[in-house]
């Protein structure tokens, strides 16, 4: 046995390995190629001189051997981030910052939640962020104005060699509407239905109000709104119906304050994105950020 080949860059894809199960889901993750992250995983197993994974079609099962691995990898991997920060802080640099860009949606529901679990872990790291509309959060990524970007739907267009990104899940929409309209006890309704409702849309030039038209075609908007948040409050005060991401609204559907409308064949999903700028090392503080957000795979419930 040679643990001098057991290092934490081998142990962090095996970690990833046994929580996705599947060596290709895994590559995605961590923007290798499956062959990378293969040949990672059997010289550890070279090193450690047991079999850790078995492979299959379907994809890959733990070992007795890797479940042992596996239950120490966690404490081993916090352990050395949380030296790491500790570490960091006492130099020139101190405090260790976190800067993190969103879009408005992510911004101010999904990030807060992420910024408390994470300042729970690490209480020394100081934290900002900033709302900006996705072209702009993609831009400040290339430029290193923040560490990371979170944004919702495909950003293809934008792409740019510098530009790495890792889908964490697909949202949920709903089309919502007050308690009191006629459509809130509808099993469905149609497209061509919901063209002829007043309709409050994003801003012009919004990626949500393409996407919407790309979907829909021509809708018939009511108001324009800049944030998920400011749509909420107007279709709770019966200025018209929308179509949002399904943790804004969650609380209100269940306190039948709103009420969630179906739209037949419609697929109101959008990849939920993290974005960063490839080949930058990242500091003690963005790998252990990275390492919560991309290795918690769980929707967060608001």
């Amino acid at each position: 046995m040679d643990l001098s080949g057991v290092t934490l860059h081998k142990l962090r894809i095996f970690q990833l390995v046994c929580e996705k199960g599947s060596l290709n889901k895994s590559a995605h993750a961590l923007t290798m190629s499956q062959a990378a992250v293969s040949q990672h995983i059997r010289n550890l197993e070279a090193s450690l001189n047991v079999k850790l994974l078995e492979r299959s079609p379907q994809g890959v099962r733990i070992t007795p051997a890797g479940e042992v691995l596996y239950a120490r990898c966690n404490e081993i991997l916090q352990l050395v981030q949380q030296i790491g920060i500790e570490i960091s802080a006492l130099g020139e640099d101190a405090p260790t910052r976190l800067m993190l860009g969103a879009t408005p949606g992510a911004g101010a529901y999904v990030l807060p939640v992420w910024l408390a679990e994470f300042q729970r872990q690490f209480p020394n790291v100081s934290m900002s962020s900033q709302t900006q509309m996705t072209r702009e959060t993609v831009q400040s990524v290339l430029d290193e104005r923040v560490d990371f970007g979170i944004t919702l739907g495909k950003v293809d267009d934008l792409a740019d060699p510098n530009l790495a990104q890792h889908t964490l899940w697909d949202v949920e929409y709903v089309a919502i509407v007050p308690p009191a309209h006629r459509w809130s006890n509808n099993t469905s309704i149609t497209a061509a239905e919901l063209r002829t409702e007043p309709f409050i849309a994003r801003q012009k030039g919004s990626r949500s109000r393409r996407w919407l038209a790309s979907l829909f075609g021509t809708l018939n908007i009511c108001a324009e709104l800049d944030s998920p948040f400011a749509t909420k409050q107007a279709v709770l005060n019966g200025i018209g119906m929308s179509i949002l991401p399904s943790y804004t609204v969650r609380g209100e559907i269940e306190r039948g304050e709103l009420a969630p409308v179906e739209i037949v064949g419609a697929n109101l999903t959008r990849p939920l994105l993290l974005l960063w700028r490839r080949e930058r090392p990242f500091s003690a503080a963005q790998t252990a950020f990275w390492q919560m957000v991309v290795e918690d795979q769980r929707e967060i419930t608001l």
